[in-house]
């Protein structure tokens, strides 16, 4: 763990922030994909193929920039002097997801929803 930074207040407040999102997707996914709607494979492909195509392009054209503005001895520096992300901000969005989709289950879905 000491390849890590520190938890500071922030990093507290952006973990319950991404558990409570994490939390709502996963009640609004299992909800949708368990509604036998016709119009769901559709939205599949109108809603989440373009998002993946924009996020995957933007973060191509992130790291090309990225590349192109500083020199690549200097970036490679950088990047080992910053420590890692605590390990509570990795897990809050996932953890929030599945807990959100397991609470569908148990009827969770009625009282937030």
């Amino acid at each position: 763990m000491s390849d890590r930074r520190r938890i500071r207040v922030i990093d507290w407040a952006i973990s319950v922030v991404l558990f409570v999102v994490g939390a709502l997707l996963g009640l609004a996914v299992v909800i949708w994909v368990g509604s036998e709607d016709p119009a769901f494979w559709p939205s599949v492909i109108f809603w989440f193929i373009p998002i993946g195509f924009i996020n995957t392009f933007v973060f191509f054209l992130s790291d090309m920039s990225a590349s192109s503005l500083s020199d690549e001895a200097d970036s490679l520096h950088r990047k080992d002097a910053q420590k890692l992300k605590p390990t509570l901000l990795l897990y809050s969005l996932p953890v929030g997801f599945m807990i959100g989709a397991i609470g569908v289950v148990y009827g969770f879905n009625e009282v937030i929803l």
